[in-house]
């Protein structure tokens, strides 16, 4: 499921920002042998991920290990794509299953309290109410955004783009 969806545009080469990828991440067989329990392959790589020169396309996480887990781990999906004097580069944010289950139980246990409240609650109840807002998803939103920001810098970092 993807979150975030980036376009841009760069008048470097398609190869050469393909060739970034080469030596910048640990190339595995697929993302969810690596996403599944939350331990990736051992690198000193900063990403692990697949990528695929014919189709310009390509999948990246941040490696987590045994003791270096990232319960937050957010999924790149990226594709390459040369025009004739420019290069687009389309990103793709999404959530790994962790971070998903988080947000589809936060979410909707908000919206549960919500209508629990209005049906069956008292006048007094309205501030549990809030401070459940305030406290989770409000709290969760941010940091899953500010995740997001960070992921999406390395990966203008990484791809030289901006």
């Amino acid at each position: 499921m993807t979150i975030r969806d980036i376009d841009y545009d760069t008048n470097e080469d398609s190869e050469k920002v393909y060739s970034r990828l080469t030596w910048a991440v640990e190339k595995v067989d697929g993302l969810f042998s690596q996403l599944i329990n939350g331990v990736t392959v051992d690198t000193n790589r900063p990403w692990v991920g697949t990528y695929d020169k014919e189709k310009m396309e390509f999948g990246l996480i941040e490696p987590s290990g045994f003791f270096n887990a990232k319960f937050i781990q957010i999924i790149v999906r990226g594709q390459i794509t040369p025009s004739d004097n420019k290069t687009t580069v389309n990103i793709k944010l999404g959530l790994g299953w962790y971070p998903l289950f988080v947000s589809v139980v936060v979410y909707l246990g908000t919206i549960g309290m919500v209508i629990m409240t209005a049906l069956f609650g008292q006048m007094s109840d309205i501030w549990n109410l809030i401070l459940w807002i305030i406290v989770f998803p409000v709290l969760w939103t941010i940091i899953l955004k500010r995740k997001m920001d960070n992921v999406e810098k390395k990966v203008e970092n990484l791809l030289g783009i901006r």
